[in-house]
């Protein structure tokens, strides 16, 4: 797997001036008009633009995928959320978070949502877009229980998004054992 990162063409990293310039046609990408936003009822400030480290990895991540290093509190997680919404072909997508980060994820979901379109939450009983992807979010810890056995093979996700990955590196884990699995196979090829 290390060699099939290290094969990933590089790009420079635009300039900060170059990713600013990104921010207006990605935001407008994604973003949803809504006059009547329940932020400050979420107990959050609304955000109706993209950071330039967002807009540069998400329009990165429509033309082929990004790898890099995004610092804490710099957008990973509208990253995460935005992902199933600009990778081609994703239909159902997952994304992994710590337990303990399970809750702030789904308010930080709710929160988003009010300015952007995101992909339909799985298990939510809010509004079904169809021409939306579905995104499961699920936690690490979840993975583990027997109960996930079958866990990809039954959703069959065609986009796996790991927040904080170092969750899945023990592959002789059960977790990690689950996730390779699943991507081992020629039907669920790894993106």
């Amino acid at each position: 797997d290390l060699q099939r990162v290290l094969a990933l063409p590089r790009r420079e990293r635009p300039t900060d001036e170059e990713q600013l310039a990104l921010v207006a046609p990605m935001t407008s990408l994604l973003a949803r008009d809504n006059l009547n936003c329940q932020c400050s009822s979420l107990g959050a400030r609304c955000i109706k633009s993209l950071l330039p480290v967002q807009a540069w990895y998400l329009l990165e991540s429509m033309h082929g995928g990004a790898l890099g290093h995004v610092t804490a509190g710099s957008g990973k997680t509208l990253i995460g959320l935005l992902l199933p919404m600009v990778v081609p072909n994703t239909k159902r997508a997952v994304l992994l978070v710590p337990p303990e980060l399970m809750g702030q994820t789904l308010k930080d979901y709710h929160v988003a949502s009010q300015h952007f379109r995101l992909p339909n939450l799985s298990g939510s009983s809010g509004a079904f877009y169809t021409d939306r992807p579905v995104l499961d979010v699920l936690a690490y810890s979840k993975l583990s229980a027997k109960s996930c056995t079958s866990w990809f093979a039954e959703r069959k996700p065609d986009l796996v998004i790991a927040d904080e990955a170092q969750n899945l590196s023990n592959v002789e884990g059960v977790r990690g054992d689950r996730f390779l699995r699943y991507f081992m196979t020629a039907e669920h090829p790894v993106r």
